[in-house]
C-alpha cells in the first residue's frame, strides 16, 4: 500500500469516490492510508454520512484523535491527508464535492452558444483556473486550504453540488503534477496537466488511463518517480 488511496462506497443511493494523498512515504504513509480507508468505511458506511462537508469534518476528527494531535506540543505528529471527495446521487444525477487541499476537474463538451462564439472569434468568459480547446470545457473546483488533521486554520469544510451537464470528474494527488522530466527536468504542472486532460476527451475513459499513462513514462525518460500518483476519472453516464 502506498501514501496515495482510493476509495468508493455506495449508501443511500448514493456513490461517495475519494481520492487522498497521505503525508509521508512507504510504511508512514500506508499506516496513513490504511486509516483513512478504515475511518471512510465507518463514517459512510456504518454511520451513513454521505454529505462531503461533513464526511471531512467526521474524518479529520478521527484523525486527530487517532493520532492524538493537539496542535501545542512540539514534537508531536503533524501527519494527516489532502483529498478530494464527490458524494454522487445517483438517482438526482447531481454530486457535491468537497476538498482538503486538492481540488477536482471538471470536463464537458462546449455548449452550442459557446462554439458559436469561438467561430466568431470570441473569447468565452471563464472562471479562474478553467481552460478550453475547440470542443471541450474544464473547471477547476477548488478545495479548502485545510488538510485532514491537526493545522493552524481549523474552519468547517465547505460543499458544493453540481447537476450533471455530462460532466468528465477528475481528482487527483500532487504525484502526477510534481514529477521531474521532459527535456528540462521540470515538474510536469498544473496548466500541462489540464491541457492532457482536454486532449483526452476524444478517448473513453476506459482508455484514458493508459494513454495518461504513456505521456508520464515519455516524460519521465530516465528520471525516477519521486512520489505516489493517483489520478482518477469518472462519469455519472457513459458516454
Amino acid at each position: 500500500m502506498s501514501g496515495d488511496f482510493y476509495w468508493i462506497g455506495y449508501k443511500t443511493n448514493r456513490l461517495v469516490v475519494v481520492a487522498a494523498d497521505c503525508t509521508g512515504h512507504g510504511v508512514p504513509g500506508a499506516f496513513m492510508s490504511m486509516l483513512g480507508i478504515t475511518f471512510l468505511d465507518e463514517i459512510v458506511i456504518k454511520s451513513e454520512i454521505t454529505s462531503t462537508d461533513q464526511i471531512l469534518e467526521e474524518l479529520r476528527e478521527h484523525v486527530i484523535k487517532a493520532l492524538k494531535q493537539t496542535g501545542k506540543a512540539v514534537d508531536e505528529s503533524k501527519d494527516g491527508m489532502d483529498l478530494s471527495l464527490v458524494s454522487i446521487d445517483l438517482l438526482e444525477q447531481e454530486f457535491q464535492f468537497s476538498g482538503a487541499y486538492n481540488p477536482m476537474l471538471l470536463v464537458r463538451k462546449l455548449k452550442r452558444s459557446e462554439i458559436g462564439k469561438l467561430n466568431k472569434g470570441q473569447e468565452l468568459e471563464i472562471p479562474r483556473g478553467s481552460i478550453y480547446n475547440g470542443s471541450h470545457l474544464l473547471k477547476t473546483i477548488r478545495a479548502d486550504q485545510m488538510p485532514i488533521g491537526i493545522s493552524e486554520k481549523k474552519l468547517p469544510f465547505r460543499s458544493n453540488t453540481f447537476k450533471d451537464e455530462g460532466y468528465s470528474i477528475y481528482m487527483f494527488s500532487d504525484g502526477f503534477l510534481d514529477q521531474f522530466g521532459g527535456p528540462k527536468g521540470k515538474k510536469f504542472m498544473s496548466k500541462n496537466f489540464k491541457k492532457l486532460i482536454l486532449e483526452l476527451q476524444s478517448l473513453p475513459l476506459s482508455e484514458q488511463g493508459a494513454a495518461m499513462e504513456k505521456v508520464l513514462n515519455d516524460w519521465m525518460g530516465n528520471i525516477s518517480q519521486i512520489d505516489d500518483i493517483l489520478v482518477m476519472g469518472l462519469r455519472i453516464n457513459e458516454r
